[in-house]
């Protein structure tokens, strides 16, 4: 006798029910050992057999990141939270795998939507304060660390650099920092607070030290080019910039950097390479759609315009951008809109608006 379409179903779904939970459990006992290879294969046989498991892509994203596959983490992160939109936790990990991936503004977003429901999370809530000071939201991220609880090494860190981007005293929290003894992190904030009075001798010698203590730390040849840049030796920070774009391939404040001295200085050969690399990382960049347009204007190409429009759509206040648009428009013969364009740059320098470009602020996104 021929089972009937419904059985045939019915018993097809209760064997891969099975099975899923056969994976599922091999995929947690390989997690508890720590074999997180075994573990993704497991969760990953758990989702073919059963793709609307929730549970399954939020715990196959655990393993990612254990694993330092962000990005591939976070895509498994956002698939179980739209399958059910009430695992709330899994924001949480979500929040801390862009914010590991370089991604600030998008851990801010989802450490907030976590922090909704689990308000006093100190772990959020730090990672979140650390989130707001790399996207320059330093008051909001000093207020945060100030309220935290018996802050940790990493806290107090984090107030202390928010102290100095905002100008405050910083002081105190940096001798309690130096208490703990001579770390990378307290060499590098310290480095950053001489920055910000313009010592340039006392801020080379912190970064410089804290390099020699941690050579793999990203962001010091960035920092060690920001002390000469500003000191005026363009030479020696294109140097640190070209040392840390190829120690540090995926940074795009370093190729920016280096880019946009390059061709300050007047070398735009050498600055088509590091722009192509910052241009791949961030197409939409306005620093990088004005270097790209220096590039084109330079070539009396016809892109020149496109890209500086682009440009001021993200970044109206940029005054170069905004001379440089009159000239090309002058160029094309269309002098109406010249005029406006030299009209607005007027008004600007009017207004006390006299900084053309801050390369270091373009290239740390703010």
């Amino acid at each position: 006798m021929n089972s009937s379409p419904a059985i045939v179903l019915a018993t097809a779904l209760a064997l891969a029910a099975q099975t899923g939970r056969q994976f599922f459990e091999q995929a947690r006992a390989a997690e508890r050992a720590g074999d997180w290879a075994a573990a993704e294969k497991a969760y990953r046989q758990v989702v073919r057999a059963d793709p609307a498991s929730a549970e399954a892509r939020a715990n196959l994203g655990v393993v990612l990141a254990r694993q330092g596959r962000y990005p591939a983490a976070i895509a498994e992160y956002r698939a179980a939270l739209k399958l059910r939109p009430s695992l709330h936790a899994v924001y949480l990990n979500l929040g801390i795998a862009h914010f590991k991936a370089d991604e600030p503004a998008r851990a801010v977003a989802a450490l907030r939507q976590y922090l909704k429901v689990d308000v006093t999370n100190q772990q959020a809530r730090q990672i979140l304060a650390s989130a707001l000071l790399e996207t320059g939201e330093a008051a909001e991220a000093a207020a945060i660390f100030e309220a935290l609880p018996n802050p940790d090494f990493s806290a107090r860190l984090g107030l202390a650099a928010a102290y100095i981007r905002l100008g405050r005293d910083a002081g105190p929290q940096l001798q309690s920092l130096a208490a703990e003894g001579e770390k990378p992190e307290v060499q590098t904030v310290l480095g950053q607070a001489y920055l910000a009075r313009n010592d340039f001798a006392q801020a080379r010698q912190a970064f410089a030290r804290a390099l020699e203590l941690s050579p793999q730390t990203p962001g010091l040849h960035f920092l060690l080019g920001a002390v000469e840049w500003r000191a005026q030796n363009m030479a020696a920070a294109i140097e640190h910039w070209r040392a840390g774009a190829a120690a540090e391939p995926a940074s795009f404040e370093l190729h920016f950097a280096l880019a946009a001295a390059l061709i300050e200085q007047g070398d735009p050969t050498a600055a088509q390479a590091p722009l192509a690399r910052a241009r791949a990382m961030r197409p939409a960049h306005p620093g990088v759609l004005y270097y790209q347009a220096r590039l084109a204007w330079r070539d009396k190409q016809p892109a020149a315009a496109a890209l500086l429009e682009r440009c001021l759509q993200a970044d109206p206040a940029n005054r170069a951008a905004r001379y440089l648009l009159g000239q090309v428009y002058l160029h094309q013969g269309r002098r109406a809109e010249a005029s406006r364009q030299f009209a607005q740059v007027r008004r600007m320098a009017a207004e006390g608006v006299t900084q053309d470009v801050d390369i270091l602020e373009q290239a740390r996104g703010r």
